[in-house]
């Protein structure tokens, strides 16, 4: 049986290309890939606003691509389209760390004009690009498609985009890229609507490292982002000593920034943290 080619419904109308890029010009001057967390402060806060579906990311990820033949890139944005997370290969792991493809940076059709996120953001629904059509040079190395996950209310809470170098048909990255999708979509809605909060979430985590009583006072308040001066006037003790402490948790949890402690802990529960999620968090300065 002959299987319908879907990459004329998938793909964007010249109109529609042209709009995404006005978008762009009108916007950016640089053609380049952009930070921006928007009404967040900073990038722990990105990362904990979006640790359900980060889960499900680093969860399914592991299922679907990783005996993977092909080369690729899978990318997780949040509903305006900043980057949580990149998964590939690691010759395409590389391209894209060394191009600055790193959790913060905003997808959205006003930083990158044409793109399979921007489109899927713009139209409400899945996109297949051809790398020509990528408004930004540095893009034009990838096929790519991306494809919306809702969340227990029906609401976007973010996209999947699957990027090859190859010349996959457009039928194959749209099942893969939408099983992913959908997969995220239907254990987003089976979670419990009713969550630990925060703090008991942290507090419990944190039992788990081999912390004093004290560290994980010090960690607790850092991950709930208070910075050295707050943490010295709530506990009473001076900054530098704050300072000295969180350089001692950093060695004993094993990461290197507020970043990545935030995902480890948040993220505990025996789940493999993603390599190169954990290095884009690294890349990000307290």
């Amino acid at each position: 049986m002959r299987i319908k080619d879907t990459s004329v419904s998938l793909g964007l109308t010249k109109k529609e290309l042209s709009m995404l890029n006005a978008a762009a010009e009108v916007n950016s001057f640089t053609k380049s890939l952009t930070t921006d967390y928007t009404e967040l402060r900073t990038l722990t806060e990105l990362l904990l606003q979006n640790t359900d579906i980060i889960k499900l990311f680093i969860k399914y990820i592991n299922l679907w691509l990783k005996d993977s033949t092909f080369p690729y890139l899978l990318l997780l944005t949040d509903p305006r389209g900043v980057l949580l997370a990149v998964e590939g290969d690691t010759d395409n792991l590389y391209l894209s760390e060394t191009l600055g493809l790193k959790a913060g940076v905003n997808l959205g059709k006003k930083n990158i004009g044409s793109h399979s996120i921007s489109g899927a953001i713009e139209y409400k629904r899945s996109v297949y690009l051809p790398k020509q059509d990528n408004y930004l040079d540095i893009l034009k190395q990838w096929n790519e498609i991306s494809c919306i996950i809702k969340g227990v209310a029906g609401e976007i809470k973010g996209y999947i985009t699957l990027m090859t170098t190859s010349t996959l048909t457009v039928n194959f990255l749209h099942f893969v890229a939408k099983q992913i999708s959908v997969t995220i979509t239907h254990d987003l809605k089976l979670q419990s609507l009713s969550e630990i909060p925060l703090e008991e979430r942290i507090n419990e985590t944190l039992l788990e490292y081999n912390l004093t009583n004290r560290e994980r006072q010090i960690t607790k308040y850092w991950i709930l982002d208070y910075d050295y001066k707050r943490i010295s006037e709530i506990l009473s003790i001076s900054e530098n000593t704050v300072r000295v402490f969180i350089s001692k948790i950093n060695q004993k949890i094993n990461v290197k920034s507020k970043a990545s402690m935030v995902l480890k802990v948040l993220l505990a529960d025996n789940l493999p943290l993603n390599h190169n999620y954990a290095r884009a968090s690294e890349g990000y300065r307290e």
